[in-house]
């Protein structure tokens, strides 16, 4: 009794391993769910090709599976696959390839990106050389300009300072001047009254001596 219990338990943890196996619907467009074991139950969904589904009771005809959403129903047997189909391998092989292909893109666009940046600060030095020369010239020439307005400047204070000397000594020039023509006009002036006086002096002591010829 013991040995048939244990046959019992056996079968039913088989039977519950069996009922929760995971198959796909195989490569074909759309099956059918359907309420029942045959065509003549009627259709509840539609299952694409490559959809995961849930065996809940296996058969040789039909089996009747669970869909992700809830929906139960029965399916043929032999539209069911325990691999997965080979359009959904493929699409899976194709997206492994892809990120592959990426992956080993990946070198090459870090390395071309690495590329272009490097251009870019190339570009952008030349420009900063270009910039740091013009900016040299012009300190250049300010500091030319400064040394040449400095020179002006104190030869425009030496000028102006010789400017003042002469200014000065033309000053004291034509004091002497204006004295020495005051001098030679008081010299000319009793140089003419000493003539006029002489003058005087000779026709006075003329005249007497006329007189005293006279007088003879």
């Amino acid at each position: 009794m013991r040995y048939l219990v244990f046959i019992g338990g056996l079968l039913i943890l088989f039977s519950t391993a069996v009922q929760a196996e995971t198959m796909y619907v195989s490569d074909l467009a759309e099956i059918t769910l359907r309420t029942g074991q045959g065509i003549d139950h009627k259709i509840i969904a539609m299952i694409k090709s490559g959809q995961k589904v849930e065996v809940l009771e296996p058969a040789d005809q039909w089996t009747r599976i669970r869909l992700p959403s809830g929906k139960e129903g029965w399916v043929v047997s032999r539209f069911l696959t325990s691999k997965l189909p080979s359009r959904i391998e493929l699409n899976k092989l194709k997206e492994k390839h892809a990120a592959l292909l990426a992956l080993a893109d990946s070198p090459y666009n870090e390395i071309s990106k690495l590329k272009n940046a490097n251009q870019k600060l190339k570009a952008e030095l030349a420009v900063s050389g270009k910039t740091l020369n013009a900016l040299k010239t012009s300190y250049e020439t300010l500091q030319s300009k400064s040394a040449n307005l400095l020179k002006l400047q104190a030869n425009s204070k030496n000028s102006a300072a010789r400017l003042s000397e002469q200014q000065k000594e033309v000053e004291r020039l034509e004091e002497e001047l204006s004295e020495l023509e005051r001098r030679q006009y008081l010299h000319w002036f009793l140089s003419g009254a000493a003539v006029l006086f002489v003058g005087f002096l000779m026709g006075y002591s003329t005249k007497r001596q006329r007189r005293r010829s006279s007088f003879l």
